[in-house]
């Protein structure tokens, strides 16, 4: 009997050595984790500077934000990433926080390809970085054999403005493209078109749809507004404003997409009033037979052209 109440004592003692040991190795597993969460005064800086923008170059005056009360207490990382995020939500559906190695951002080309031995199309996924460059290329290497052309600015969300601004100089030799209003400048910034940059004075047709958005919109009101091109689909996004990609960490991992100027064509009408095409056709691509109404009508459009021209 004695032997079996010892025994089970020393069943106990092991069970506990086991969970002691147990412990340690996920308390141990769990040190860089936690280390990762600890706040440091970057974190802090962050926080700052995240405030700090919003307050200079947000687009509308903000009431005083609660992440100004620094007395908040803040115990890891992600407590202040949640809070900046917050604050994002509560100022527009279009400033957002974004965390850089989650994003994976793939550039698409421009496609392009020339239909009936005479008209240059090119689809333009996007504006970035050397858009209109490329536009401007494509063009000038098809200019013998190109008559007009059809700009595909469906499902286009936009990008940078200063290269929708590029874009639609390829095309106009003068006018005002658009007019910015921004919280940081006094009075409102307008980009006219100048001489010196435009390539070509072929016909174009702009194709659009109610994916065209932000700077594609540009390109398309301004296109129409200097009649210089007609637009067939249906209406555009409406987006109204623009955003800044700003970095809040010096390894460039974490930014803020902030909303930061509104824009005006120089009709002074918003840019929210969605673009309006001159030929509304909708889109009908998603059928079986794969017809594209659109590309077929533009096609049709430039060829009568052709007809009255040649």
């Amino acid at each position: 009997m004695c032997y079996k109440i010892s025994n089970t004592k020393g069943i106990e003692m092991k069970e506990k050595i086991l969970v002691f040991v147990l412990f340690i190795f996920l308390f141990v597993g769990c040190l860089p984790t936690l280390g990762n969460q600890q706040i440091t005064n970057n974190d802090i800086n962050k926080l700052n500077k995240t405030i700090s923008i919003i307050d200079r170059f947000y687009l509308r005056d903000i009431p005083p934000l609660h992440l100004k009360n620094i007395k908040k207490k803040y115990f890891t990382k992600e407590d202040i990433n949640n809070d900046i995020k917050s604050v994002l939500e509560k100022l527009d559906k279009y400033s957002v926080f974004i965390n850089t190695k989650d994003k994976k951002e793939i550039l698409k080309k421009i496609k392009f390809k020339i239909i009936n031995e005479k008209i240059l199309y090119m689809a333009i996924p996007t504006f970035y970085h050397n858009t209109a460059k490329n536009i401007s290329h494509i063009v000038i290497e098809n200019k013998n054999i190109a008559k007009a052309l059809i700009l595909d600015l469906r499902n286009n969300p936009g990008g940078l403005v200063s290269e929708a601004v590029k874009t639609v100089n390829l095309f106009v030799d003068k006018g005002d493209i658009v007019s910015i209003k921004q919280k940081s400048m006094n009075g409102t910034r307008t980009y006219r078109a100048s001489s010196q940059t435009t390539i070509t004075d072929i016909p174009i047709v702009v194709l659009i749809n109610k994916n065209t958005a932000s700077s594609a919109e540009i390109v398309s009101g301004a296109l129409k507004n200097l009649q210089r091109a007609t637009l067939v689909g249906s209406e555009t996004f409406g987006k109204r404003t623009i955003q800044a990609l700003i970095y809040i960490t010096k390894d460039k991992k974490e930014a803020i997409n902030l909303t930061i100027a509104r824009y005006f064509f120089p009709s002074k009408k918003r840019i929210n009033n969605k673009i309006k095409p001159d030929i509304l056709l909708f889109d009908d691509s998603f059928k079986k037979e794969h017809i594209d109404s659109q590309m077929k009508y533009a096609t049709k459009y430039l060829k009568s052209i052709f007809k009255e021209v040649y």
